[in-house]
């Protein structure tokens, strides 16, 4: 993937917007459709919504749920994403999704937030 963060990622105090293309095909010889850009980019929400400094936590998504009201327009997917998280280390992530033609969908997730060793 190819990224361009434009808000700093791990500060907390809300969300955090990042933008993201794919450029690698996921099957051989097989264009990138708008879909798999899609699901690819929502699968990024828990780094990038991080309440944390990535560099000293990790940010387990252990399910994704995505609900698309349509296609992304474009090669470009911004998600503006957020999470919070419980004194347990539970968590839960969420992300607004984004094209050139606006929000097209939304992403939960629940987390499972540690140090990294």
């Amino acid at each position: 993937m190819n990224w361009r963060v434009q808000t700093p990622i791990g500060l907390g105090g809300g969300a955090a917007i990042a933008w993201t293309h794919v450029h690698i095909s996921l099957v051989d010889d097989e264009p990138v459709t708008d879909f798999q850009r899609a699901v690819a980019a929502a699968d990024t929400a828990n780094g990038i919504g991080a309440q944390l400094d990535p560099r000293d936590w990790t940010f387990i998504n252990t399910e994704l749920t995505v609900h698309l009201f349509d296609l992304p327009h474009g090669d470009w997917i911004g998600i503006e994403a957020e999470s919070s998280i419980g004194p347990d280390g539970i968590g839960m992530g969420s992300a607004v999704l984004h094209s050139a033609n606006g929000q097209f969908g939304r992403v939960a997730q629940c987390l499972i937030v540690e140090r990294t060793p």
